[in-house]
């Protein structure tokens, strides 16, 4: 038999048989499931054909929902359908398994296992959503390697053919999923012969149509639907021999021989671990060491986990068995067991009731599984009394379920070459890393494993990727602690204690990138640990300043080839000219839409990359190294810096820094016990301010003689890394020289000084404020951050100690009111030039201390929640958003809850406060006024704020009836007069009046709050008026009024969310709707949305996309009474201002629709320029600005305003600014010109319709 090796991924191997077996393809993008549906889509672009004779119909539904009921039509339809998903997605299909097993129809699943949102989102690894999905009837088998990935995909599709029955083919996530292995790939065309081609035409012949009608999907009562349910039993029953039948049938063509049940180990085992996916290779591993050491121990390996076939469990169980452990990789709380657990028991009990059953649980969320933690469980069985329920991997402090794991590690099975990369998101090592295994998989023969760990960071994030290299297959699914390579690709890492060297071997190699190429500049640069724990593991050093060559070259922040070229050249894996040849072939390949030009300064950059190596002889003396001073390991990026949050404004805040937020900073989270968590996974706010990455490259530098003093570079900063500062002569003093300010103009701020402060340890570099920066000459421009950090630590320091906020003397309707608040969304994960940022910056700035978010799942969920760095804060006063996240499919309900429940909250205190003042009804808040000291509005978060007084309406106080219930709100019965003191009462009645108003509701309120709680004191205990002021004062938090925001993208708001989006702002509830559009799923790669414009290039549409965006705008205009806005800040600011200051005030549903330019957009220039690229796309009549306020229309002006003029023209300008539309242009010139040309047709006509809308709704004369 020939067989062909290649290293793919876990997905790629599993899409083979899906493509060969499969008609259609109905797919929705998600983690990590969506590379797959990528790679089915790619074959059916180049013309692939399945095992039919046409290529694979690939469709993209709007939500996995959709997906699901497009697999059950196509399958009941006649057509062979497949489907890739994970998580959240798989729980959307729930409803359709029922209905696709039930119907026996034979659809396949792929799953990339992951976890579930709970008390927090996780994309990582483990069974949750699999074990979610066990009741539905579909079978499901699970492979536990990326070899096995591409053979059980097989057995999956051909025994759903061949049973007539549903399956999910399940693998975990990133685990097995993105990790490439070589493999034996099979032929497809050796795969035909063992399609039962009979029962594929049964299939088809049994298919809806009517020319041989019949009903599926009735309705069925009581007398029958018990028997019919149990009339597939037969079905089930066989399908463990179908499936066992297609394993053998597979052993014939590959020479792979799988069974439901396989079982390694001693032939007289006692102890036995039964698991399933890649804990399988773990267990594995760990049996053969400890067999070989002499212990009788064993493992079964599940393959087919539904139907559970106890027969064949058994027969692969030795009969010297006397303790069975089941390890699940999921939770159900409350259960008396974990799933595989109850399965297993329930199966020996019955026929060996002697055997002890035990259950545990492990490797949660991608929680690290190895060796040392098996052998744990080994240990444990060997106990006289094991504990029945465990778990391991973790330090359990609260409920002690957790096991002891020993520092063990087995022996590797074959020598291996292994090496670890500590990358930096964006800086391409991840892919070089790939591209690396494929080289030496390919080139040289080897066998290869490399998985890559990442940081939820949208891009600047840590990436530590692991690789090994062998003579035979390499099945070690459990990161490297002994690498003979060792790579820290980034320099910052040095000095925040990363415990990089703990995973290089004795006498290993470890290379920097790094500026600090003597050992004199690294006994300055490198921390006394580092140098220590160089010298005592014999480390082969090297330094390369990477960033420098990749400069010179102009390759940006991309080190990824240079780097690549020294693991080869240091590694001599395979040979080394051979390797920069391949290199720069890849290179060639990968950047040829980017140009020739491109493509040389990469080449040249890998020629002189070896050149550029430094070995650094340093001296016995690090053995010994200690630091001077403050250690360069000290918090906040070695840099000793106090964090620029205020601790302990909110409740626990302290703690968690120091608890939580430090050690997973500092990577050392797996350490953390139980008990440092929160229970409900609630965390405090601010905490990345914390950070202090010092990430950038270049950082801005502000010249005073050239500033405008527009404030635009602080509203634009998607990281609020830049902001103004506005300064008295006495704040002044002491300023250190570099400090240079120039005259405020504003006259609110006449007689101070103003000056633009970045912050330089938070910056990224993006450019974006420099390359807006409208000042001639350029106000900022971009200086390496070497050179400007010292003394901007230095300046920034000075401003945050002794400059106040002037944040109450100009208005909040102009770029510079805006500017002059806090931002409330500081220091985020988000990418460089992110186009999201700014807008929900400029929400907190606007509405921030009494901002509720709900936010839909997505990027903004990501870079707005991410352990542990919290970008929203909150101000002095502890006040701030309050965030919240449901699921991607159900924000916009979430965020009308979220509504209700403050709607009702504050009618039940209105009513309480009613009561007190003996007023009820609607006249509550009407009859006299009376002077009423003290600020009545919210205060400032600056120096403080002034005492006034102000006349506010009492109602009178005695014979009103109350307003009818609304809300389920309580009443009580009818008042019998004020029940506090005549000043309380005011206070309250003040209350009344102004409840609704955002600016004094919350002075007012704690007005009345103070008088009450002193008057609480002298109430007699318990007495009815004692209870109520309690509860008034209970309700306190609710004095102020509230700003419900739901917040996100627009695969939320176009596609999976629209039916409750729609439902939402039908409902005419006063509720805020923020959507960020990026045109485009920007989470999960790019892939094709609603709102992807005609012609554009994504994920799921490479051919462009043949129709037009979704216009979201005008469609809910058609409600009338909908705030609608289009905005998009690179274009207009002050009319994106206005649009969320219009839609918060507006008494009803708004929805505010946001261009957000996004990295998956392939902006040429690079991100720094997405405003311009923006503002262009305005101008050229790409995306309309427009505002449709329903309060004109009933004070009788035109509801609609239309904030651009007509296309310029200009259109392809602007499209050949982006690689998404000339991609196309590229490929396939002449589609690429029709759509170009339908797209420009489609704006100019959309213009022209807006003014007709201007024109309808003018007032007639």
């Amino acid at each position: 038999m020939s067989t062909q090796r290649r290293a793919v991924t876990g997905m790629e191997a599993a899409a083979s048989a899906a493509y060969a077996l499969s008609d259609v393809a109905a797919i929705f993008p998600i983690t990590p499931a969506s590379h797959m549906a990528e790679k089915v889509e790619s074959w059916a672009a180049a013309g692939r054909e399945n095992f039919f004779g046409h290529p694979v119909v690939v469709k993209e539904m709007q939500s996995e929902k959709g997906v699901a009921g497009t697999l059950h039509g196509c399958l009941a339809g006649g057509a062979l359908a497949t489907t890739m998903t994970a998580s959240q997605g798989l729980m959307l299909m729930i409803p359709n398994m029922y209905k696709i097993s039930g119907e026996m129809l034979p659809g396949v699943f792929h799953v990339t296992t992951r976890s579930l949102a709970a008390h927090a989102l996780s994309i990582f690894g483990d069974h949750q959503d699999l074990m979610a999905v066990r009741a539905t009837g579909v079978a499901m088998l699970g492979s536990a390697s990326v070899q096995e990935c591409q053979d059980l995909s097989w057995v999956a599709h051909l025994s759903a053919i061949e049973g007539s029955l549903p399956f999910v083919h399940f693998f975990d996530g990133f685990r097995t999923s993105d990790e490439v292995q070589t493999i034996d790939v099979i032929d497809p065309e050796t795969m035909r012969p063992l399609v039962n081609w009979q029962a594929v035409s049964a299939f088809r012949h049994r298919a809806m149509d009517p020319e041989h009608p019949a009903i599926r999907g009735t309705a069925q009562n009581p007398d029958i639907y018990f028997q019919n349910r149990e009339a597939p039993n037969a079905a089930y029953d066989a399908l463990p021999a179908i499936v066992q039948k297609t394993m053998d049938a597979l052993a014939g063509v590959c020479g792979r021989q799988y069974h439901l049940f396989d079982y390694v180990g001693a032939a007289d085992a006692e102890r036995v671990i039964v698991t399933m996916a890649s804990s399988c290779e773990t267990v594995e591993a760990t049996v053969r060491a400890l067999v070989d050491a002499g212990e009788k121990v064993g493992l079964v390996k599940v393959r087919l986990y539904r139907p559970f076939s106890a027969e064949y469990l058994l027969a692969a169980l030795p009969a010297t068995a006397r303790v069975v452990c089941a390890l699940d990789r999921t939770k159900e709380p409350g259960s008396l067991g974990e799933p595989l657990f109850l399965d297993v028991q329930a199966a020996v009990a019955a026929v060996r009731p002697n055997v002890r059953v035990i259950g545990g649980r492990y490797g949660l969320s991608s929680k690290e599984f190895t060796p040392a933690q098996a052998k744990a469980v080994f240990d444990t069985m060997a106990a006289p009394e094991p504990k029945t329920r465990f778990t391991v991997g973790i330090n359990d402090d609260v409920t002690h379920l957790s096991l002891p794991v020993p520092a063990w590690e087995p022996t590797p099975s074959q020598p291996l070459t292994q090496a670890v990369f500590y990358g930096f998101g964006s800086d391409g090592t991840v892919s070089a890393n790939k591209v690396a295994a494929r080289i030496v998989s390919d080139a040289a023969g080897k066998f290869v494993q490399e998985y890559s760990w990442f940081d939820s960071k949208k891009s600047g994030g840590l990436t530590i990727s692991y690789m090994r290299f062998g003579d035979a297959p390499v099945h070690e699914p459990w990161l490297i602690t002994s690498a003979d390579y060792l790579a820290c690709h980034k320099d910052i890492y040095v000095k925040r204690g990363y415990p990089m060297l703990d995973r290089l071997r004795d006498g290993g190699t470890f290379v920097l990138n790094a500026p600090w190429t003597t050992v004199h500049e690294l006994d300055t640069a490198l921390p006394a640990k580092l140098r220590r724990a160089i010298a005592a593991k014999h480390a082969d050093f090297y330094v390369i300043d990477a960033a420098k060559l990749a400069a010179d070259e102009e390759l940006g922040p991309r080190i990824n080839m240079i780097m690549q070229t020294v693991f080869f050249r240091l590694t001599r894996v395979m040979d080394f000219d051979e390797a920069v040849q391949l290199l720069k072939e890849n290179v060639a390949t990968v950047y040829a839409s980017k140009g020739a030009d491109v493509v040389a300064r990469d080449q040249q950059a890998i020629d002189k990359a070896a050149d550029a190596l430094v070995r650094i002889g340093y001296p016995k003396s690090w053995e010994h190294a200690r630091d001077d001073g403050a250690a360069p390991s000290d918090y906040a990026a070695g840099t000793g810096t106090a964090p620029a949050v205020r601790l302990g404004s909110v409740p626990g805040e302290d703690a968690f820094i120091e608890n939580v937020f430090r050690p997973l900073d500092e990577l050392r989270g797996d350490e953390l016990p139980v008990s440092a968590l929160a229970p409900d996974g609630i965390v405090p706010p601010g905490s990345a301010a914390c950070e202090k990455r010092c990430v950038a490259y270049e950082i801005p530098a502000w010249d005073a003689t050239k500033c405008v003093e527009c404030y635009e570079c602080s509203l634009v900063c998607p990281h609020a890394a830049i902001r103004p500062y506005v300064a008295t002569a006495d704040e002044l003093a002491g300023a250190p020289t570099a400090f240079a300010t120039k005259p405020a103009r504003l006259p609110q701020l006449a007689g101070m000084a103003f000056r633009i402060q970045v912050y330089p340890e938070d910056c990224v570099g993006c450019g974006s404020c420099a390359d807006n920066c409208p000042a001639p000459g350029k106000a900022l421009v971009m200086q390496p951050l070497a050179s400007q950090l010292a003394t901007q630590k230095e300046n920034l320091a000075f401003a945050q100690a002794n400059i106040a906020l002037k944040d109450d003397r100009v208005p909040t309707d102009s770029v510079p009111g805006t500017q002059l608040q806090k931002p409330l969304l500081e220091f985020s994960g988000c990418c460089g030039g992110c186009g999201e940022t700014p807008y929900v910056k400029l929400l907190t700035q606007l509405f921030g201390d009494r901002l509720i978010i709900a936010n839909a799942t997505g990027c903004s969920s990501i870079w707005g929640a991410y352990m542990p760095s919290m970008p929203y804060t909150v101000k002095p006063n502890g006040h701030g958003p309050a965030w919240g996240n449901s699921l991607f499919e159900d924000n916009g309900e979430f965020g009308y809850g979220i509504a209700k429940a403050v709607k009702v909250r504050r009618r039940h205190l209105t009513d309480l406060v009613k009561r007190a003042v003996g007023a009820t009804g609607e006249n509550a808040g009407t009859a006299r006024a009376v002077s009423v000291g003290g600020n009545l509005s919210r205060p400032s978060a600056g120096s403080g704020t002034e005492q006034c007084a102000s006349a506010v309406p009492v109602a009178t106080l005695d014979g009103l009836k109350r307003a009818p219930a609304e809300d389920g709100a309580e009443r009580s019965e009818e008042s019998t007069g004020p029940v506090f003191s005549p000043a309380t009462t005011a206070l309250l009645s003040g209350w009344l009046a102004v409840a609704d108003d955002s600016a004094l509701a919350y002075g007012a309120g704690q007005a009345a709050q103070t008088a009450l709680r002193a008057e609480r004191h002298s109430l007699a205990p318990e007495s009815p008026a004692a209870d109520l002021a309690d509860e008034i004062l209970d309700y306190g938090e609710m004095f102020g009024a509230k700003s419900v925001w739901v917040v996100g993208g627009d695969g939320w708001a176009y596609d999976i969310g629209f039916g409750g989006l729609d439902e939402v702002l039908a409902s005419g509830e006063n509720i805020n709707v923020l959507v960020l559009d990026t045109e485009g799923y920007s989470n999960t790669g790019g892939e094709m949305s609603k709102a992807t414009e005609l012609s554009s290039v994504s994920g799921f549409t490479l051919d462009g996309k043949p129709t037009p965006r979704k216009d979201l705008g005008r469609m809910m205009m058609q409600y009338g009474y909908v705030y609608v806005a289009q905005v998009c800040l690179g274009a207009n600011m002050g009319q994106t201002i206005a649009a969320l200051r219009e839609a918060e005030a507006y008494d009803g549903p708004s929805i505010v629709i946001a261009l957000c330019p996004c990295i998956s957009w392939g902006i040429k220039g690079g991100m720094s320029t997405n405003l311009r690229v923006a503002r262009e796309g305005v101008e050229a009549g790409y995306w309309p600005l427009f505002r449709f306020n329903p309060q004109q229309a009933a004070a009788g002006h035109d509801p609609l305003t239309v904030d651009y003029r007509a296309p310029d023209g200009h259109l392809d300008d602007f499209l050949n600014r982006q690689d998404r539309f000339t991609s196309l242009l590229a490929r396939d010139p002449a589609r690429a010109r029709t759509l170009h040309s339908e797209l420009s047709k489609d704006l100019a006509r959309e213009y022209t319709e807006l003014e007709r809308t201007v024109k309808v709704y003018e007032p007639e004369a």
